[in-house]
């Protein structure tokens, strides 16, 4: 794997990159970058940056390589970590630094003038790995590590559960090595926030529920606490950038808010209220992110080519009568990716979907391909979908003909009469994929397949499903 240093032709300033990352200058200790998202807060960007900019943005070029000796693997998405930049002091005066840990705990100080590696440390698990790996549960190093820069120390997790600590200037160690998460678990990045550092853990590896944790590092005893979001598998903290400090205490990105805690529980064998969890969430600060902001639709004129057959009427008592399908993107370093996706609006499964570099027609007939083998009853049901010029071409229709489906459109440039596709992509960049730039296409399909296929149809609680998931609603009424 490797690490670049990129600058404009006409700067003098560098600017870092790693795994197709910009980080800004590194005039000053101001622009240094500590933890996952630049600062606790996780902004996101640098608001110190005053070098790269639209003009000169197109001028980069490559000015060093660094080889890292972390060996890839073909099941494992990220090699190594997402970079930290730190001022460090040297013997010979401050000097900028560049952190990443691959993949199999290695952990890498990269000089960010000359793209020297000034130190590396190996931390090799010698725990046998419970089962094959895959790129849901590689088995390997997930998190982003953090520097506590008043310590001069960058501290890791590793993937034998211990939390480490070494000095920035040589390596050496700081901490012995400290239980902190379940051994493999994949646990996010970390954050520093007052003295305490915080990770969650929520990919449901080895049947693992959903928590957060948090380690006190003024405790002598250092004995990690844990908060458990829910008792789901793989519900729970996806946010790659763990958790956060806000205005009002800590945020976590969950998928449940308490209404699905509390059917969660209660599904356990639990006894409480909706409220009393809700009160207990409140007062732990724990509470769920925010979507995107909601668009704005407005009224227009109906298809000249096919009538709308929908409605707005959302509510269908039996399979395969309805079934809605739209596009939305979502970005890589590679460029857009595209995803269409076909929903069954009886049980709000996804039926079918369908990602590519294009806005090609086969995209969308690839996904209605997909719900047609998988729902081979499929005969006279509604496809609904926008004005989109895949769905007015001749041979979307040609296919919607000889598969027996009867196409409907809605108004142009109204959301509202395709609400729930526009829900289910606010959901996945809600709860998966939100404000985040994946390495390449490929990283990104990985993803999506693990959020509809793992978790949206068979875990996803759903209000409008009494509470449950797609496939347990749809298990239940066959049973019926």
């Amino acid at each position: 794997m490797r690490a670049c240093l990129v600058i404009p032709r006409s700067l003098v300033k560098a600017l870092v990159c790693s795994t197709f990352l910009l980080l800004p200058r590194l005039a000053n200790a101001d622009s240094e970058w500590l933890t996952w998202g630049h600062d606790p807060e996780r902004t996101g960007a640098n608001p110190d940056e005053k070098v790269l900019n639209k003009d000169n943005v197109s001028q980069l070029e490559v000015k060093w390589i660094a080889q890292i000796s972390t060996a890839p693997k073909d099941y494992i998405l990220s090699t190594m970590t997402a970079p930290l930049v730190a001022m460090v002091k040297t013997p010979q005066g401050p000097a900028a630094r560049v952190f990443v840990v691959g993949s199999d705990n290695s952990v890498f100080a990269i000089d960010a003038a000359t793209g020297k590696v000034v130190w590396q440390k190996a931390n090799p698990n010698t725990m046998k790995e419970p089962k094959q790996g895959d790129y849901r549960c590689p088995n390997s190093q997930n998190a982003t590590p953090v520097i506590d820069k008043e310590t001069g120390t960058l501290y890791v997790s590793t993937n034998d559960g211990k939390l480490r600590g070494f000095s920035l200037l040589d390596g050496a160690d700081r901490m012995p090595p400290t239980n902190f998460t379940d051994p493999f678990a994949r646990n996010w990045s970390l954050n520093l926030i007052d003295g305490v550092i915080y990770s969650p853990t929520a990919r449901g590896c080895l049947n693992m529920q959903s928590h957060f944790t948090a380690l006190d590092l003024k405790d002598p005893v250092r004995h990690p606490l844990e908060y458990y979001t829910n008792t789901g598998i793989t519900s729970g903290a996806w946010g790659r950038g763990g958790l956060v400090r806000g205005s009002k205490g800590i945020l976590g990105q969950t998928a449940d808010g308490s209404t699905r805690i509390f059917l969660d529980l209660r599904e356990a064998g639990e006894t409480c209220s909706k409220h009393r969890v809700a009160r207990i969430m409140r007062a732990n600060k724990i509470r769920a992110l925010h979507g995107y902001r909601t668009r704005r639709c407005v009224a227009a004129k109906p298809s000249a080519i096919v009538p709308d057959l929908v409605k707005r009427n959302f509510d269908v008592i039996r399979p395969n009568k309805v079934w809605v399908t739209d596009i939305t993107y979502i970005r890589t370093w590679q460029g857009w990716l595209y995803l269409a996706v076909v929903m069954d609006l009886f049980s709000r499964m996804i039926v079918g979907w369908s990602a590519g570099p294009t806005l090609r027609r086969e995209l969308v007939l690839d996904a209605v391909m997909m719900a047609v083998r998988r729902r081979r009853r499929a005969r006279g049901t509604v496809i609904h979908s926008d004005q989109g010029c895949q769905y007015g071409s001749d041979d979307w229709r040609r296919f919607c003909r000889t598969n027996r489906l009867e196409p409907s459109m809605s108004r142009r440039g109204n959301c509202w009469d395709n609400a729930v596709a526009e829900s289910f992509f606010a959901s996945l960049k809600k709860e998966r994929i939100k404000k985040r730039i994946y390495n390449n296409r490929d990283q990104a399909i990985a993803e999506l397949s693990d959020y509809i296929d793992s978790f949206y149809n068979p875990v996803r609680r759903h209000r409008h499903l009494g509470g449950v998931s797609p496939e347990q609603f749809e298990a239940s009424t066959k049973r019926a």
